[in-house]
């Protein structure tokens, strides 16, 4: 049904108007009602979307503005921070129980720098210091616009976290944890010390492994040749021939990629039997033209006397239609 013209609004609440008391007044009265309930509703979202974007612009300041300190007396001016004060800042690339030990001295983070560990209590965080002229806020957007320079870093914050998870149970960080300095990742720990004492205790003894399921659509790029009955369909006959058994390239690629999403669904549900927790991750097309699609991309927390068990169930998941790739993260 068409909208109603301004004009045509107004002769319907002159007309209700007129006929006070009538089903038309009746009417236009639900009309006002239901537009104000929708109207309340739209400023209620447009509220909301402001109030988060206001949190979140003060939780980005929060995260790269260093701590306040107690104010200096009135006769003693606060000293001028000097280059030398900001020229680094604290990377974070696993935290741990200090019963963990100390990083081997050969272990270096990102760009050689030597390992260190802040403490609180019978936690630890495993740092490094990182220069601001690489990962200070004012440059970090434009560097990981390079993918050569995220992809060395990304390589050297995994050798790192990997080395450290061989040694004792830890807690990886994302790629570029940073905090304006030591003092923060130690109120960190602090802060938190009940929740990473929980979480330490959840994955040890475990191990994480990351599954992928990707589907083989490379034979719907390009059309099968035709056979010499029908590379000539001179009747309907031989048309409809045809049209059976070569379907459209798009019903094929839709057909198969239902049939690696009931896969990646049945793959899915019987890992997680056997996890002590999973995470369903991001799937987006994995290699474009190349011809894979990415049906289940998953995380699966396994204690280790069950990887001997975890390991053939999703051996199991390779058919003619894909194949798995499966990896400790």
């Amino acid at each position: 049904m068409e909208r109603p013209t301004d004009d045509l609004v107004q002769r319907i609440l002159a007309a209700a108007a007129a006929d006070a008391g009538g089903r038309a007044e009746s009417l236009v009265k639900d009309a006002r009602a239901e537009a104000e309930a929708e109207v309340k509703e739209l400023l209620k979202t447009a509220l909301k979307a402001a109030l988060l974007r206001q949190a979140l612009t003060e939780l980005e300041t929060a995260k790269h503005s260093p701590p306040a300190s107690a104010p200096s007396p009135a006769t003693e001016p606060a000293p001028t921070p000097t280059v030398a004060a900001s020229a680094s800042a604290c990377y974070v690339y696993a935290i741990t129980n200090t019963a963990w030990g100390t990083p081997p001295p050969s272990l270096g983070g990102l760009g050689h720098a030597p390992l260190r560990v802040v403490r609180h209590d019978d936690l630890q965080a495993v740092t490094s210091d990182v220069s601001l002229d690489e990962f200070g806020p004012d440059v970090i957007n434009e560097r990981l616009k390079d993918l050569s320079w995220v992809e060395q870093r990304v390589r050297g914050h995994d050798a790192v976290v990997k080395a450290l998870s061989a040694a004792g149970t830890v807690i990886p960080c994302r790629f570029c944890t940073i905090l304006p300095d030591r003092e923060q990742a130690l109120a960190a720990l602090r802060r938190h010390h009940q929740a990473i004492h929980q979480t330490l205790e959840r994955i040890d003894g475990k191990k994480e492994w990351g599954v992928k399921l990707l589907a083989d659509t490379r034979a719907t790029t390009s059309a099968a040749p035709p056979s010499d009955e029908m590379a000539s369909p001179d009747t309907g006959r031989a048309y409809l021939l045809q049209k059976k058994r070569q379907p459209p390239q798009r019903e094929q690629r839709d057909e198969l990629l239902r049939a690696a999403q009931e896969a990646a669904e049945a793959c899915h549900l019987e890992l997680s039997a056997l996890a002590a927790d999973s995470a369903l991750l991001p799937t987006r097309d994995r290699g474009g033209s190349r011809g894979w699609h990415l049906a289940l991309n998953a995380a699966y927390l396994i204690p280790e006397p069950d990887t001997a068990t975890f390991h053939p169930v999703w051996t199991r998941s390779h058919s003619s239609t894909g194949r798995t790739d499966c990896g400790s993260i």
